[in-house]
């Protein structure tokens, strides 16, 4: 339009490129799929494969399931559309009416737009049906000039359609075909069961049954279980059909006192149909492992013996003797406790994997125990990546936008040693961090404080301190800002320890020296629910690392012992505590050398003594696992020092129970969990009708006791009966003041903070899916880094009726 036009926000001009396509038919090829137009499970399936115009070609075959593809809108690849689409535009355009004084007002002609005309195709989503998945990828394939191959496909026992995809090349010409097969029968069965059990649960199995053509009039339906099921009804069901069509049979369970994988086969038959299906389903407890501990030495020359008990469900029971040279640490209970943590933000994902890389300063370690450590280092590697912002730090939840400014200092370190031990660590996962540490630290000022707790100052300190540790450990070591913190008024003793750390590494060890001069190897208690996760307990753990870069171990002698008696009490001990305590005690004994050979000599149930002794003198502690393939329930152990060495002994059972505490319990927190429908109405779970759907609510409340509450989570297991429905997935995502949610099968974790006399309401949307009896877990809410606030609800059993 004219430039005088400028009333309105319409662009002065506009215009369009129209590209010429050039398309060569010789970069085409057109394979084709000559098959039956319906598969039979079990049986093999016969494909051919040719070219439409006989020419060569060099093919990759696919058979999937069509639900899988449907679950990722996954479209047969086009390597044509590919290797010949329209490229960019060489052509640079420009103009310069922005500058004609008055000729438009507006700027819109300098916005994008981004995006094509094609309208994208909604998915189909994953397909009610819950059958076993068929997917097939062979080649590749070459097929001369003319000529045609056929392939034979294993068919399982699979029930649905596929879509074969064949995908082909030659000397830079392209092509693909698909092809939508049926894999069906004449009779055919479809059970279902939830995606767990529990213990001395009772459940119906409903088998859905197909007659799919007219010759199949009645129908015999029988199952097989192995020993974690018992079939409390009828073996045996018959159906009778009319018509083509399907009906449902209950096959009625009841689940033994035992974990493990259940295995169920079903058969139905009708004249010479026959159709089988197979399913496989984890046994899982409901509740937390239990542990009975005892501590002996033993002089050299003396023995003595104690009885192994196993109360635990079958499966769970397991006996840990620990002998070591060194006092016990409860070393095998620890890191199980750090192993087994359901939760997963960034400090305890950390805190899981980091004591691992130090244990073979301790203890013998044989291969399978290796490999089991490099799979959870590597595992947590693989996570810690999920936490990493754009900025180059971690966040303490995957997703969050905030760094965690310890999260960040304690997963970078953890990544440095594992580095150091020869595990990959992703470049750019270090790099970013290590500039986005470099920034923290050089910006860091003891006014840019933002925490408002008791221990805000040392907090603040302790992580600029921690911060340039870990670069000094990366080999970039910040001396600018560690001489700047070195001069704070007050440093905190804390602080002081870290950074005399980093300028041990920095090679400065004379600077490191001055700065703890005389300073002790204590620390005043206290308890802090987040910002550096920090206790007594965890900065004594600090100060032992850094004794042993100072390589003093006769000052680090105590600060371990000390350490060894917390950690071999049963006194409850956070992530952090944790994993800092026998992280430290492995580095410390690991600088110590050995203290003289384990020798010692153990029958069990009186049978032939065996000898032992420690591999070589470096080691601290041998361990010996009793399981249930040892002894059923009860075992007598006996031990005999044959060495010169005392030795100590630490014995610790383990099993779950069947069932837990149904007590409620209330320490400086209040939960209470009601039942709902969607109208607000209170719902009895103990009887509910199959089908009906329900929400879990859950409100929780600070008496203000103890000021602020940060890092909570709620513990939710809900019964195997029950489907949970993750909004999530359908993008109804129901409002919550959750911080974060981990939904899983059959239980979800719920985090949050809560201020001081506040509550807060959180709803779980449930689903009575399956009939039968099932044992409802209690629930459980607490500060995940101070075990004296804590509230439960206690457990139950329930039951799903018929509607």
């Amino acid at each position: 339009q004219a430039h005088i036009g400028t009333k309105n926000d319409l662009p002065i001009r506009m215009y369009g490129i129209l590209p010429l396509l050039v398309d060569n038919p010789n970069t085409h090829l057109y394979p084709e799929i000559n098959t039956a137009e319906v598969f039979k499970p079990e049986t093999k399936a016969s494909i051919k494969v040719s070219e439409k115009n006989g020419k060569r070609m060099t093919y990759t075959l696919a058979i999937v399931d069509d639900g899988l593809l449907d679950l990722t809108r996954f479209q047969t690849p086009a390597p044509w559309d590919v290797f010949y689409a329209k490229e960019a535009l060489g052509v640079k355009t420009w103009d310069m009416y922005d500058d004609v004084i008055g000729a438009y007002a507006g700027k819109l002609n300098k916005l994008l737009s981004i995006g094509g005309d094609g309208e994208i195709t909604p998915g189909k989503g994953a397909k009610a049906n819950r059958f076993k998945p068929m997917v097939r990828h062979i080649g590749p394939f070459v097929l001369e000039a003319g000529q045609t191959k056929t392939h034979q496909i294993d068919i399982p026992n699979y029930v649905g359609s596929v879509r074969i995809m064949v995908v082909a090349q030659d000397d830079g010409a392209y092509g693909n075909v698909e092809k939508t097969v049926s894999v069906k029968k004449a009779l055919m069965i479809l059970p279902s069961l939830p995606r767990v059990l529990g213990p001395s649960e009772e459940i119906s199995l409903p088998v859905n049954v197909f007659a799919m053509e007219k010759q199949v009039k009645v129908v015999k339906i029988s199952i097989e279980v192995n020993g974690l099921l018992t079939n409390i009804g009828n073996k045996v069901e018959n159906l009778s059909f009319s018509e083509i069509g399907d009906d449902i049979v209950n096959f009625k369970l009841k689940v033994a006192d035992r974990v493990g994988i259940a295995k169920i086969k079903i058969i139905a038959t009708s004249g010479n149909e026959t159709a089988i299906d197979e399913i496989e389903v984890d046994v899982r407890p409901s509740n937390p492992v239990e542990y009975d501990v005892e501590n002996k030495s033993v002089d050299a020359g003396k023995e003595f013996s104690s009885d192994l008990t196993f109360t635990g469900l079958m499966g769970t029971n397991r006996s840990t003797i620990e002998v070591s040279s060194i006092p016990s640490l409860g070393l095998e209970k620890r890191l199980n406790y750090l192993i087994e943590y359901p939760h997963g933000c960034i400090e305890q994902t950390t805190s899981g994997a980091f004591p691992q890389l130090f244990v073979s300063n301790l203890m013998q370690v044989s291969d399978k125990e290796q490999a089991e450590i490099s799979k959870n280092i590597k595992s947590a590697i693989r996570r810690i990546q999920l936490f990493q912002t754009s900025n180059g730090g971690f966040s303490y939840w995957p997703g969050e936008n905030g760094e965690s400014d310890w999260g960040t200092n304690y997963a970078g370190h953890f990544l440095l040693e594992s580095e150091k031990q020869g595990y990959s660590v992703p470049t750019s996962l270090k790099d970013r961090w290590v500039k986005y540490q470099q920034k923290q630290a050089k910006n860091w000022t003891s006014a840019s404080n933002f925490y408002t707790h008791s221990h805000a100052k040392e907090s603040h300190e302790l992580v600029q301190a921690y911060r340039l540790y870990t670069l000094a450990l990366s080999n970039n070591p910040e001396l600018g800002a560690m001489n700047r913190l070195r001069e704070e008024s007050d440093l905190s003793q804390i602080a002081k320890w870290r950074l005399a750390g980093a300028y041990i590494l920095a090679g400065q060890e004379e600077v490191a020296a001055k700065l703890v001069f005389n300073l002790p190897a204590t620390a005043p208690p206290y308890k802090e629910m987040s910002y550096t996760y920090g206790s007594d307990k965890r900065d004594k753990a600090m100060i032992l690392e850094v004794l042993s870069l100072f390589k003093n171990t006769a000052k680090g002698q105590k600060v371990a012992d000390e350490l060894s008696g917390i950690l071999n009490n049963n006194s409850w001990m956070s992530t952090q505590e944790t994993a800092y305590s026998l992280m430290a005690i492995s580095t410390f004994y690991g600088l110590k050398g050995g203290t003289g050979k384990i020798n010692f000599s153990y029958s069990l149930n009186g049978q032939k003594e065996v000898q032992s002794a420690s591999a070589d003198s470096e080691s601290k502690l041998v361990k010996l696992v009793f399981t249930e393939n040892d002894f059923t329930s009860k075992g007598k152990f006996k031990i005999k020092n044959t060495g010169k060495t005392k030795l100590f002994v630490k014995i610790t059972n383990e099993g779950i129970p069947l069932i837990g505490d149904e007590k409620n319990q209330s320490n400086s927190l209040t939960l209470k969990v009601l039942y709902k429908d969607s109208q607000g109405n209170d719902v009895d779970v103990t009887k509910i009708k199959q089908g009906n759907e329900f929400f879990a609510e859950v409100t929780v409340y600070n008496p203000g006791k103890k000021g602020f509450y940060r890092e909570m989570v709620i513990n939710q297991i809900f019964p195997s009966g029950w489907e949970i429905h993750n909004s999530r997935m359908d993008e109804t995502n129901d409002k919550n003041e959750a911080r974060y949610q981990d939904i899983r099968d059959d239980r979800v974790y719920t985090y949050y903070d809560l201020p001081a006399n506040g509550t807060k309401k959180f709803k779980i949307r449930l689903n009575a899916s399956y009939l039968g009896k099932f044992y409802l877990p209690s629930v459980y809410s607490e500060a995940m880094y101070d075990h004296g606030i804590n509230a439960k609800a206690g457990g139950k059993w329930v039951e799903v009726v018929k509607s």
